[in-house]
């Protein structure tokens, strides 16, 4: 004969008192709780599985990690984003170059120094440039018949392009390479006259539509970081420019 037996609002048959001894009861009941806990597990687990992919693991926690740092530090940490791809960039267009095999600490020591001194100033520029190039000068232009949106897009390109990275950006760049390189003034300026005309035509001509992009597509705290790796690329032309000024 079965009886009724309730544990945790549910219920389930369980031998009676007079059929079996009470060690078997709470076998039966101790069975029917470890049953009912395996089962909740695997449910659980496959809602997990479901919103999370064990295999793309550690690069979800690595991403969340950097945003919260991104969020609580943004200027550090765009300053250490900005630094690492450079060390990197430096050391492909190094190791690219088949005519040096020495390792030029120098040149990667000033490569890194630039670019975290450069990110730290982004951080502090972009604000302002988007707050004052807001679109409504090319947008109040009569016949221009362009949206607001795109107009800022353009109006903050422009002004970062031919007038910041000119004006700013390669002084600070040339200045700071020199000055780590050891290099006497007179040899700076020559390589300025050397290189800057084509650096600055390369620069328009790959960062016009990398900013573009930037400015208008990608979110406000996450302009920077991909600065950081678009430049990733442009640090290796720069490189290779520094490295054929030196020959």
């Amino acid at each position: 004969m079965k009886t009724l037996s309730f544990s945790s609002n549910r219920f389930f048959l369980a031998p009676s008192l007079g059929e079996t001894n009470p060690s078997s009861i709470m076998n039966s009941i101790s069975n029917k709780i470890v049953g009912e806990s395996a089962s909740s597990y695997l449910i659980a687990k496959t809602a997990s599985n479901s919103a999370f992919n064990p295999s793309l693991a550690p690069f979800q926690i690595i991403a969340s990690r950097y945003m919260v740092s991104l969020d609580t530090f943004p200027v550090r940490t765009s300053m250490v984003t900005g630094g690492a791809l450079a060390l990197l960039g430096d050391l492909i267009a190094q190791k690219s170059n088949t005519s040096s095999s020495k390792y030029d600490r120098a040149r990667a020591v000033g490569f890194v120094s630039f670019d975290v001194v450069y990110r730290a100033i982004q951080c502090i520029l972009f604000p302002q440039l988007v707050r004052i190039f807001d679109g409504s000068w090319l947008a109040s232009i009569p016949g221009i018949g362009m949206n607001l949106r795109t107009s800022a897009v353009l109006e903050q390109t422009a002004v970062n392009q031919f007038l910041v990275i000119p004006f700013l950006y390669y002084p600070v760049f040339f200045a700071l390479m020199g000055f780590i390189q050891g290099l006497p003034l007179d040899a700076t300026m020559a390589r300025v006259h050397r290189t800057f005309i084509p650096l600055l035509k390369r620069n328009w001509l790959y960062w016009i539509p990398v900013q573009c992009f930037q400015f208008g597509c990608i979110q406000k705290k996450l302009q920077i970081p991909f600065l950081c790796v678009a430049g990733l690329l442009w640090t290796v032309i720069l490189s290779a420019s520094v490295a054929s000024s030196q020959k």
